[in-house]
């Protein structure tokens, strides 16, 4: 029996990872635009700190982003371990946000970037490291032979 950890590793080799891929690619699209379009209204219409938004827009845009990916991406029944996979989702999610806040930060306040800009480039750089972390810790619904 292999070990666990070159299992995983060969997971992320399989034909069916690379089909997932894309599909995850697309929900977290899903997800950019909900979290750009909550961000430009709570900012530019409700006139809240681009910070505070990007929070209230990454949350929503997170659980639009679970039921996609354990639907569609990862093939799971909703109801199959949800609440277990949507803490697990969350740990990665609110990782994920932390380094996204720190870089939206960063890029707006010392690049002096358009906070939108900022953004846009903070979600895609977390996005490989999000697909892996689901694909292995989150929605591990492959066995070891």
């Amino acid at each position: 029996m292999a070990k666990k950890k070159d299992f995983k590793l060969d997971v992320l080799k399989q034909k069916k990872t690379i089909k997932q891929y894309p599909k995850f690619f697309f929900s977290g699209l899903i997800g950019v635009i909900v979290n750009i379009s909550i961000l430009y209204t709570l900012t530019d219409l409700f006139l809240m700190h681009y910070l505070i938004s990007a929070i209230c827009a990454a949350v929503i845009a997170s659980t639009c982003n679970f039921v996609l990916n354990k639907t569609w991406t990862f093939k799971e029944e909703i109801e199959d371990d949800f609440w277990e996979k949507y803490f697990k989702f969350g740990v990665v999610r609110v990782f994920v946000i932390f380094i996204s806040l720190v870089l939206l930060f960063l890029l707006t306040e010392y690049l002096h970037l358009y906070y939108l800009i900022s953004q846009f480039i903070s979600i895609t750089l977390m996005g490989i490291i999000s697909f892996l972390a689901h694909k292995i810790w989150v929605f591990e619904n492959y066995k070891v032979s």
